[in-house]
């Protein structure tokens, strides 16, 4: 008796052939499938970490003077903020005002 048995002979031509079921092709078109849906939803995902990143730099500019109005002068946190965002979009329709002619009048 021989020392090793090969339980799966090879063909007589000596190519190796692979049989593909119906199974088969099922899972290669539901990898597929999954594969296109986490790339949609990687690049949706893209989207909702940029808005995340800038809403925390956002936060983090606004913390001193939320927590100066709160600590020093007794506000409600909710008040503050409002104040903060519009003394933001007051400074930046004045800088708007300012710089526009500015630099139209530089330009001719």
């Amino acid at each position: 008796m021989p020392d090793s048995v090969d339980s799966d002979p090879q063909p007589p031509s000596g190519r190796l052939t692979i049989e593909i079921t119906s199974r088969t092709i099922w899972q290669a078109i539901g990898a597929i499938l999954v594969t296109l849906i986490v790339i949609g939803m990687m690049q949706e995902a893209r989207h909702l970490l940029g808005m995340l990143v800038i809403s925390f730099f956002f936060s983090l500019a606004l913390q001193p003077g939320v927590m100066r109005l709160v600590h020093k002068f007794g506000w409600k946190r909710g008040a503050a903020v409002g104040v903060i965002y519009l003394g933001l979009i007051v400074g930046i329709i004045v800088m708007v005002l300012f710089l526009i002619p500015a630099i139209v009048n530089l330009a001719n």
